[in-house]
């Protein structure tokens, strides 16, 4: 994560919150947000992953592709049921960080923030976990499932 760390995550649950980082990103993703393929745009602007749970997960070599199941706990907030289909994985990266985390259900706990990042050629998208745990994938495509 570039903007919205888990240091951050945790500042912000307390007096120490400090919008910098999300405006910043904010300003990144309108400036990318054009040559972003759709289902990038669509997971940001129209799903709440924030407060969701990753439930499976999957990587399929034979087919180079990555599929995340979230349930989103707030369904006013859109779909319950959230695939996410990475396609042409050239990484897949889990980083535990010690020392940092939030209360959260068992398991990878609540996702937080995600954040997306046009490569050359491709895009990275990184999600923090209340558990300490980031998730940074890098794909050529996503395809987005809802229910």
């Amino acid at each position: 994560m570039k903007y919205m760390t888990l240091k951050w995550w945790n500042q912000a649950q307390s007096n120490e919150y400090d919008p910098k980082p999300l405006q910043k990103y904010n300003d990144y993703y309108k400036s990318i947000k054009d040559i972003l393929p759709t289902s990038f745009v669509t997971l940001h602007e129209e799903v709440f992953l924030h407060d969701g749970e990753l439930y499976e997960s999957r990587y399929m070599s034979s087919e180079n592709n990555l599929i995340l199941k979230v349930l989103n706990q707030n369904e006013e907030r859109g779909p319950s049921n959230i695939k996410l289909e990475y396609q042409d994985v050239s990484l897949f990266e889990l980083r535990a960080n010690k020392g940092l985390g939030l209360p959260g259900p068992l398991g990878f706990g609540d996702i937080g923030y995600h954040e997306v990042e046009v490569l050359e050629g491709n895009y990275k998208h990184s999600i923090t976990f209340s558990s300490g745990i980031e998730m940074n994938i890098i794909c050529r495509n996503l395809l987005l499932s809802l229910k």
